[in-house]
């Protein structure tokens, strides 16, 4: 019966009374041994673990039984192993008294005094010479067997002296106040003893687990009163009730706040067979035994008054984890060439704490367990620096066997060969090494963090949602898939105006150049005009030569006029060639966009034949033949005009040889003919120049404003983002409001903006000129980054929608940080590293959205948990995996998470963690701070011993 386990679940039964009880004694057998033989076999028999032995006002049964088991060895009706479990049941006296209610002598009240059998023998001074005891006339006596007797013979009973004595003990009652004085004034028997009152109706309660009422007048007065009193001084409900167990544990009619006010503290509910004779020993009503999670001593039978919700359970079954094949029930290491005893390594179910000094082997024991459980990881890649104990020692555990046996009669095996095999997938436990602690609550730890509280959050998905999906991530992206693609295609639309801006103004840069240019060309025009004139004048006695001159002037021009029409005729060729191209374009994106759409809709179950309706059509449709037609009509036009510049230029030849002019003029009239059109060209070009300039300008405006608009659009999409997001991370925000331990709010979650100014800033440095004069002109980065920092942008989140004041700041922000390089005239260009970028870089860099992003943040402790300390970090993280993981009921298994925690953390902060951990899964801690193995309440405790002095054997 002896375990090595720990703390397990045992029966224990705390009401048994014994052949001779003083009270009611139905036992048949023919003498206290014969009744010890039974008494024991039937415990064997039932698993019992540990018995109070009870009587009335006396422990002198309980002595004859512990004298019958210190004397089992000579007993041939058992065997060596059954002796064995035999002495291992531990007993302790059960000492049941009445209490009499000063107003109601009918109504007994029964309260039971539990003994630590270490003070069996004090019990005469501290308890029954020290206490008055009343019998029914009124008569005070004090405890001793002697006065029993008497007040039988006084009651009319003269068969034999232990008739007399039942007699007695049946006559006497304990005043309730004396009882408290008694306990208030010996502290001793209040360190060695528990008062367990009796809940049942046939010992005076009068249902108080449903109508409770804490009297505020004398509490002496009734009945009820003296139960309230006794509440109080009690620590536990002798009760096999469900519902009692339910309201002394503050889980029924009232709250565990009014427990506590009304009976100074929740009590665990223990329960016994109360049996009288031998068919009942260690048989409760209903099956009802009580289940007590401790070690079988009086300290562990006290511990449950700390934990009573925990460590004690009536029933027929104790509570324990379904899933057994997440349950390691013991390791045996062999072959280990005598580092290791081949003994099995048996494992308690709740938490187990592996202890030692440095060097002691508690590592060992963690790494192979994480081994064979393929569990096992290094995180430290410089072997040098590594806490791996499997790293160190790989040479001399070569050969090593170790097994793992799972509570489901499932194993594990692995052998230590050449080469470590490390596991990337998660095995079957959760191991947390030191190295991982530690590059955690690193600087360089922050993504892997946040990729842990994704894995629990992933985890609180509910499975029909998340069983597509391989991990958090990828879950994330499909329900942002289409708010993404519409994040991008804004951002694509921004970048393209920027393109659209840039050439605007380099365009509307020309204006001064293209006017002047304008102004010249027409002084050119005139100037070779006034010469044709002079010319025209000079031969004005020759009319016949002046009409040529002119004729001739007339055809140049008519020819400039045609070629220019050619020209345009042949750039809507081309455009008709660039149309017939998009079109082309556009219904192969198309039919590739139908074919995915077709697809996706196959999958979501509609049927082929409604799926293949879906077609891409172009109206009308003879588009083509639009096109094509008017290509014709165009080719045929440049053509015609072709032929008429034939003739024209035909004509032009014979003007020329018809003017009879001396050779100069003739030779000026035909150069300033030749200047005339290519100035008028000119003059026609930059006109063009001029009105597209014109047209520009109003177009930039616009273009400027569609841009800000288009970044709005993306501050509004960024507000849906966190709509979504706040839906996604709910679980989270769930758990962490209902994951404080005492009413610890810890953990705070919120989904905030984020506008990431450094990168933003870094950027943009890279694109300044410091020589240039301007704002910058020889700053360094952190001048810069502070200049830009000035101007923030900050988003209402929890509103539905972006505000108008949002979209003020955010049009004021982007002003300000433009108004940086343009305040006082300065120009953006002769600020920007010269042949390196231009203003699109510019813009491109200022209006660049991935700055800007939504994501979730948690504080810990009112500290955002990226920027926490070592310590704080660890703390965290410790919770994250022992608290909000709770979907993962595998064993967890942490390697000296003390190395990243101070004593208080431990002690106030994660205590209640690990005790509500342990309930769920199996907890295994290494460690050398005794903090954690005390006030996390570990259930067993594994020293680890190193021996380096052996002479005969390698060390062990």
């Amino acid at each position: 019966m002896n375990d090595p386990r720990g703390s397990i679940w045992r029966k224990w039964d705390l009401h048994v009374h014994t052949k001779n009880t003083a009270k009611n004694d139905q036992f048949t057998s023919s003498n206290f041994d014969d009744f010890c033989k039974t008494f024991f076999r039937k415990a064997i028999d039932k698993n019992i673990y540990a018995i109070g032995i009870t009587d009335y006002f006396n422990v002198e049964n309980y002595i004859k039984v512990k004298q019958y088991v210190d004397k089992i060895g000579n007993n041939d009706n058992f065997s060596d192993n059954d002796k064995k479990n035999i002495k291992a049941i531990f007993l302790l006296p059960n000492i049941e008294l009445r209490i009499l209610p000063v107003t109601d002598a009918s109504k007994l009240i029964n309260i039971h005094i539990l003994v630590n059998p270490k003070v069996v023998d004090e019990l005469e001074n501290w308890l029954f010479n020290s206490i008055e005891f009343v019998s029914s006339s009124g008569t005070p006596h004090k405890m001793n067997k002697r006065g029993f007797i008497e007040l039988g013979y006084e009651s009319g009973v003269s068969e034999n002296d232990q008739d007399a004595y039942r007699a007695g003990i049946n006559n006497f009652t304990v005043s309730q106040s004396d009882l408290q004085k008694l306990y208030d004034t010996n502290l001793k028997l209040k360190e060695n003893t528990i008062i367990a009152i009796s809940n049942s109706s046939n010992d005076g309660a009068s249902g108080l687990q449903e109508h409770y009422k804490l009297f505020e007048n004398d509490a002496y007065s009734s009945l009820d009163a003296t139960r309230s009193a006794l509440y109080k001084l009690s620590q536990m409900i002798l009760s096999g009730n469900p519902e009692d167990r339910k309201y002394f544990l503050g889980a029924k009619t009232d709250s565990e706040e009014n427990v506590i006010k009304k009976c100074g503290k929740l009590m665990p509910c223990i329960h016994g067979s109360d049996a009288h004779e031998e068919d009942k020993l260690f048989s409760p009503y209903n099956n009802r035994y009580c289940w007590i999670k401790a070690d079988t001593t009086f300290e562990g039978l006290k511990q449950i008054l700390y934990e009573p919700d925990e460590r004690v359970y009536i029933g027929e079954e104790p509570p324990i984890k379904i899933e057994r094949s997440k349950i390691i029930e013991s390791m045996v290491i062999s072959s280990s060439n005598n580092w290791f005893d081949d003994e099995p390594i048996y494992l308690n179910e709740n938490m187990v704490s592996i202890i030692g000094g440095k060097g002691a082997g508690k590592t060992a024991i963690a790494d192979l367990i994480a081994y064979t459980s393929e569990s096992y990881k290094c995180y430290e890649e410089n072997n040098k620096k590594s806490k791996s104990f499997l790293k160190k020692a790989l040479k001399v555990l070569k050969g090593t066997k170790i097994k793992l046996q799972w509570c489901d009669n499932s194993s594990q095996e692995k052998e230590i060969e050449d080469r470590l095999l490390e596991f990337d997938q998660e095995g079957k436990i959760r191991y947390l090494p030191q190295d991982y602690v530690d590059q955690l609550c690193s600087e360089i730890g922050k993504d892997e963090l946040e990729k842990q509280i994704e894995d629990v959050i992933y985890q609180q998905i509910p499975l029909e949602q998340r069983s597509i999906y391989t991990n958090f991530k990828s879950y994330k992206e499909a329900q942002l898939s289409v708010l993404n693609d519409n994040k991008k295609r804004v951002t694509d639309k921004i970048r393209d105006i920027n393109i659209e801006i840039f050439k605007s103004e380099s365009l509307i840069n020309l204006k001064y150049a293209k006017n002047e240019g304008a102004k010249k060309t027409e002084l050119e025009i005139k100037r070779f005009q006034e010469k044709l004139d002079d010319i025209s004048k000079s031969i004005i006695n020759s009319e016949e030569q002046g009409k040529i001159v002119a004729k001739y002037t007339t055809l140049n021009e008519e020819k400039r006029k045609m070629e220019k029409i050619i020209s345009q005729m042949e750039m809507n060729l081309l455009k008709i060639d660039r149309l017939k191209n998009k079109k082309k374009t556009f219904l192969e994106d198309a039919y590739t966009l139908i074919e995915e759409i077709k697809n996706q809709l196959k999958e979501i179950g509609v049927k082929n034949d409604t799926v293949e309706k879906i077609v891409v059509t172009l109206s009308p449709d003879n588009f083509d033949q639009i096109l094509d037609d008017k290509k014709s009509s165009i080719e045929d036009d440049v053509k015609a005009y072709r032929e008429k510049l034939n003739e024209n230029a035909k004509m032009i030849k014979e003007e020329e040889g018809r003017i009879t002019l001396d050779k100069s003029k003739q030779e000026n009239v035909k150069e300033i003919n030749i200047a005339l059109t290519e100035l008028k060209k000119k003059r026609d070009s930059l006109s063009e120049d001029m009105s597209k300039i014109i047209s520009t300008e109003r177009r930039l405006i616009a273009s400027q404003e569609k841009r800000m608009e288009l970044i709005l659009q993306y501050f509004e999409f960024l507000y849906e983002e966190s709509k979504i997001l706040k839906k996604i991370y709910s679980p989270i925000e769930e758990l962490l409001k209902s994951s404080s331990i005492e009413n610890e709010n810890l953990f705070e979650f919120t989904i905030k903006f984020n506008y990431d100014m450094r990168v933003m800033a870094d950027e943009g440095y890279r694109l300044i000129d410091l020589r240039a004069d301007g704002e910058f002109r020889q700053s360094k980065p952190d001048v810069f980054r502070e200049k830009i920092s000035k101007e923030r942008i900050d988003l209402d989140l929890d509103k539905d929608k972006i505000s108008d004041e949002n979209k003020r700041s955010i049009k004021i922000f982007f002003d300000h940080v433009n108004g940086l390089f343009t305040t006082g005239g300065k120009k953006i260009e002769s600020q920007l590293k010269e042949k390196q970028y231009t203003e699109q870089d510019f813009y491109d860099w200022i209006y660049n959205t991935k700055y800007y992003s939504i994501n979730y943040s948690i504080k810990f402790s009112g500290v955002e948990i990226d920027v926490l300390s070592p310590g704080m970090k660890g703390v965290a993280l410790l919770i994250l995996f022992l608290e909000l993981d709770k979907e993962d009921k595998r064993p967890i298994l942490i390697d000296q998470p003390e190395e990243n925690l101070d004593n208080r953390s431990v002690y106030r902060t994660l205590k209640g963690y690990f005790r509500n951990a342990k309930k769920r899964r199996q907890v295994i801690i290494v460690t050398h701070n005794p903090n954690l193995v005390v006030n996390t309440d570990s259930e067993q405790i594994i020293v680890a011993n190193y021996d380096g002095n052996r002479k005969k054997q390698n060390t062990k």
